[in-house]
């Protein structure tokens, strides 16, 4: 979201956990999730891994923020022609599965590309080298290494003004 607004930072705890208190129904006050969960009636648990939660709350904080526009969320057979063409309208959250040896699912929020990789920036760092190396910051991910993990329904989030 940082991205679209200067007035969300990237690296601000305070707004994190403020974020999370509005897309966690485990957490916190009453907030986006629990008016998703009113609307989708299955999505129960941790309500911050499920996608339509996230969409609802980037969009409301990018709106509250002044930013015109919508969040979409796409699971398709995406392909890397379809996100090269969505990625020059800006960063897409993307689904991934256990990358760098982690557990489960991943996000990570590809921000552009090159011929033969997709930029991104991994908030658990560089999956390439198993997350020894934390700066996920422009960690350049090879497509073919993407494929392996994002399977082939992708799943992502991105704004379109």
């Amino acid at each position: 979201m940082s991205f679209y607004s200067e007035n969300i930072l990237a690296e601000d705890d305070k707004g994190l956990a403020q974020y999370v208190d509005d897309v966690e129904a485990t957490v916190g006050k009453p907030g986006i999730a629990e008016k998703v969960m009113r609307k989708i009636k299955f999505i129960t648990g941790k309500t911050s891994l499920w996608w339509a939660v996230q969409k609802e709350g980037v969009e409301a904080w990018l709106w509250r923020n002044g930013v015109k526009g919508a969040a979409i969320f796409r699971e398709s057979n995406l392909g890397f022609d379809s996100l090269s063409e969505i990625l020059k309208t800006g960063p897409v959250i993307l689904g991934t599965t256990k990358m760098g040896k982690l557990p489960g699912g991943h996000i990570i929020l590809a921000i552009g590309e090159t011929p033969e990789a997709i930029v991104c920036n991994d908030p658990y760092g560089d999956a390439l080298g198993n997350y020894i190396n934390q700066d996920g910051r422009a960690v350049e991910y090879p497509k073919t290494f993407l494929r392996k993990y994002t399977g082939e329904k992708v799943r992502c989030i991105y704004w379109q003004r």
